[in-house]
C-alpha cells in the first residue's frame, strides 16, 4: 500500500486561529477606496488604473509577508504542520504503508528568477527529510509554466487547474514506478504507441476513403493507400 500526501504552501495555516487568518486575508485585499477618490475612479479611467496599481502592488507585498509569517518558527501552524507530518509518518510505518509527500508550488508566480516561496519549499523539504519522509517537489515541473494556465481563476484562486492537475499527476505517477512504490506492472502497455494504430487508421480514411472499409486492419489499409 502507498499513501500520497499532498502539501500546498497554505497547508501551515493554523484554521484553529481563523481570525487571525481573516486579518491577514483582508490585508492582502484591494482596498476600498474613500467617497471622493472612488468618485473619481468612476469619472477618470487614469485614476482608476492608478488606484488599482498601486494596490495590486501592495498586495502583492502583503502576501509575501503572509507566507513568511506561515513559516516562522514559533508560528503556531508551522508547528502543528511539523507534528502533523510525525503523525503521518507513524502512522505509515505501522501499517507498513509506502508514503509520498508531493510539495506542490503557489502557481501565482511561475516565472524561475522570481517565484518567491523557494524558502518554503526548503524548509519543508527539511522538515520532510528530518522525518525520513519520501519527497517529490513538483517545482521543476511548472516553474517556467504560464500561470493563467495553471491557475483556476487567475489572480483570484490559485488553485490548480484540470491541466496542472494532469501534469502534477503524470509526475506522481511517474516518480511512484521509479522509486518502486508502483511495479512495472503498472507501465501502460505499449506507451507511448498505444494509440498510434487509431490515429492510422483515422488517418487513411480521411486521405484515402477509398482504400478504407471497415473491416480492414490499419496495416492492410496503409498498404492499400501505399500502392496508388
Amino acid at each position: 500500500d502507498a499513501l500520497i500526501l499532498s502539501i500546498y504552501l497554505n497547508d501551515t495555516e493554523d484554521t484553529k486561529n481563523w481570525k487571525e487568518l481573516t486579518v491577514w486575508r483582508e490585508r492582502m485585499m484591494p482596498r476600498v477606496p474613500g467617497r471622493v477618490t472612488a468618485a473619481l475612479m468612476r469619472r477618470l479611467r487614469t485614476v482608476a488604473w492608478i488606484y488599482l496599481r498601486l494596490e495590486q502592488a501592495r498586495c502583492r507585498r502583503e502576501f509575501a509577508n503572509y507566507y513568511a509569517f506561515l513559516y516562522r518558527d514559533d508560528y503556531s501552524g508551522w508547528l502543528r504542520f511539523v507534528q502533523a507530518l510525525h503523525t503521518f509518518r507513524e502512522a505509515c510505518d505501522k501499517s507498513g504503508c509506502r508514503l509520498l509527500a508531493v510539495v506542490w508550488p503557489n502557481l501565482t508566480e511561475l516565472d524561475p528568477k522570481r517565484y518567491p516561496f523557494h524558502f518554503a519549499h526548503e524548509k519543508i523539504g527539511a522538515a520532510l527529510k528530518k522525518e525520513g519522509i519520501e519527497t517529490l517537489d513538483l517545482r521543476p515541473v511548472f516553474l517556467g509554466r504560464n500561470p493563467v494556465r495553471m491557475q483556476g481563476m487567475p489572480g483570484v484562486d490559485g488553485h490548480p487547474t484540470e491541466i496542472a492537475y494532469r501534469m502534477g499527476a503524470e509526475t506522481m505517477f511517474g516518480a511512484m514506478l521509479a522509486n518502486g512504490i508502483l511495479p512495472q506492472t503498472h507501465v501502460p502497455k505499449n506507451n507511448p504507441n498505444a494509440i498510434r494504430p487509431g490515429w492510422e487508421r483515422i488517418f487513411v480514411r480521411m486521405t484515402h476513403p477509398e482504400s478504407f472499409t471497415a473491416s480492414n486492419t490499419v496495416q492492410a489499409a496503409v498498404l492499400k493507400a501505399d500502392d496508388r
